[in-house]
């Protein structure tokens, strides 16, 4: 995987409250058993706030919806492999070591995903639990370790964010749907099922994943959205994903 990786860190701003989480997510990836190169996407004022930061590519997008930044980026990007690392969310310290093992031995793997540790903000950042270690239950899904279509209909919180995917193969089933919001990535998944690309997750934590951040993205659809709207958004992840054109469909009340 050394040489193959590039990390993307969307921003949507950096202040006094984002910049020193931005840092962290940085120095996680330094801390890694080997470089990879980082794109940071966003707009032009805030990626402008670390221009003078080494070993960062910055790709400017006014657009700060996160399936917009992460397609943005995904176009810049170099390498065979890439993961998206928000920046409330840390790697765990040997998460890339594990990925190179894990993907030596699984290369027909498309998608690498990492357990993740959760973390609540408002909790004094304590840990609260995990997502995607349910595939490591027997019986969860046909073979120990894989996402496949029953295991997703049944959990739809399955984390791609610190997950690292085949860029051609991203690109090949249409990346992820701009107009979506909510469950993108869940759609996204469901369709990497569908069109028979496998999704493994490796069984170590590999990223710490922050929840309930003042001005973070679920944080303001838990704000603005209706259980209603929300709903909607997750039944039309499970219609959509037949179909690799964004069909661009509105919630209406």
């Amino acid at each position: 995987m050394k040489d193959k990786l590039t990390v993307i860190i969307p921003v949507d701003r950096l202040d006094e409250v984002t910049k020193p989480l931005f840092d962290k997510a940085v120095e996680s990836v330094h801390n890694q058993a080997f470089e990879a190169g980082i794109i940071v996407v966003g707009p032009k004022a805030e990626i402008e706030k670390v221009k003078d930061v080494k070993g960062l590519t910055l790709v400017e997008n006014e657009d700060i919806s996160l399936p917009k930044q992460v397609n943005t980026a995904v176009n810049e990007v170099k390498t065979e492999y890439f993961t998206v690392l928000e920046y409330d969310d840390t790697f765990t310290k040997h998460w890339f070591e594990n990925v190179e093992k894990y993907g030596a031995a699984y290369p027909e793997v498309s998608i690498y995903l990492p357990i993740n540790e959760v973390f609540d903000f408002k909790k004094n950042n304590e840990p609260i639990g995990y997502l995607n270690e349910p595939v490591w239950a027997s019986s969860f899904s046909e073979k120990l370790g894989y996402f496949d279509n029953d295991s997703l209909m049944n959990y739809v919180n399955v984390n791609c964010t610190g997950g690292v995917i085949n860029k051609d193969m991203f690109l090949e089933i249409g990346g992820l749907k701009e107009s979506i919001k909510l469950s993108f990535w869940y759609e996204f998944i469901l369709r990497a099922n569908y069109k028979a690309k496998q999704i493994y997750v490796i069984p170590k934590v590999g990223l710490k994943h922050g929840i309930n951040r003042d001005g973070s993205l679920l944080d303001t659809y838990a704000k603005t959205m209706t259980p209603e709207e929300s709903d909607w958004w997750l039944k039309l992840a499970r219609e959509e994903y037949f179909f690799k054109k964004d069909r661009k469909k509105v919630y209406q009340k």
